[in-house]
C-alpha cells in the first residue's frame, strides 16, 4: 500500500512538473512564409488597396472622421491626400471677401481647381476630379490603386491602368489634360 502511494506522489509530481515545462515546437524543413500585405498601404506616394471592398471601407470610415482624426490616421499610414494638398487652398478660399477676389482667385488656381459655375460670382468650388466618391483616398494626383489596377481622375476624366504601369499613365497624361 505505502509503494501504491509513493507510486501515485510521484505520477503527480510528473506530471504537475510537464505541466509547467513549456511545449516546443521543432519544424523540420520549415518553408519560407510569403509575405501578407495589409488591405491598405501607401505605395509610390498613393493609397493601394488589396481591392475594392477595402477601398469602399476606407472611405466609409474616412467619411466619419473630422478633419483632426483624417489627419492623425494619413500620418500613422504616413499618406498625404487630396484633402491635405488642398486643404492651404480652401483656407485661402474661405478668406475671400468680394466678388473682385473671387475673380483673381479662380484666375489664379483654374488649372488647379474645378470651378464648378461658369458666372464670375458664382463661388461653387471643388476638388479637380471627375469624381466625388474616392476623394477621400486620392493623392494630390487624384491617383489610387486596386489590386494591380493604377486609377487616376483628372478634372473630366477617369483613367485606369489595368496592369498598374505607371510609365503608361505618365504617357497618358498629357492626352487627358484640358
Amino acid at each position: 500500500m505505502k509503494n501504491l502511494i509513493i507510486l501515485a506522489m510521484v505520477a503527480v509530481a510528473l506530471i504537475i512538473f510537464n505541466g509547467c515545462q513549456k511545449d516546443e515546437l521543432v519544424l523540420i524543413d520549415e518553408q519560407p512564409q510569403t509575405v501578407v500585405k495589409p488591405d491598405v498601404y501607401v505605395e509610390n506616394g498613393y493609397l493601394a488597396f488589396k481591392n475594392m471592398e477595402a477601398v469602399d471601407s476606407i472611405v466609409t470610415m474616412l467619411s466619419g472622421l473630422n478633419e483632426d482624426e483624417k489627419e492623425v490616421w494619413e500620418t500613422q499610414i504616413g499618406f498625404k491626400s487630396a484633402r491635405a494638398e488642398f486643404q492651404r487652398l480652401y483656407c485661402e478660399y474661405d478668406k475671400l471677401k468680394s466678388d473682385n477676389e473671387l475673380l483673381a482667385f479662380k484666375k489664379k488656381y483654374e488649372t488647379i481647381l474645378k470651378f464648378e459655375g461658369r458666372s464670375p460670382s458664382d463661388w461653387s468650388v471643388d476638388y479637380p476630379f471627375a469624381t466625388g466618391y474616392f476623394i477621400p483616398v486620392l493623392n494630390k494626383d487624384g491617383i489610387y490603386k486596386v489590386g494591380k489596377s493604377v486609377i487616376k481622375y483628372t478634372m473630366y476624366d477617369q483613367i485606369i491602368i489595368l496592369d498598374g504601369d505607371l510609365e503608361k499613365l505618365n504617357n497618358l497624361d498629357h492626352r487627358f489634360s484640358r
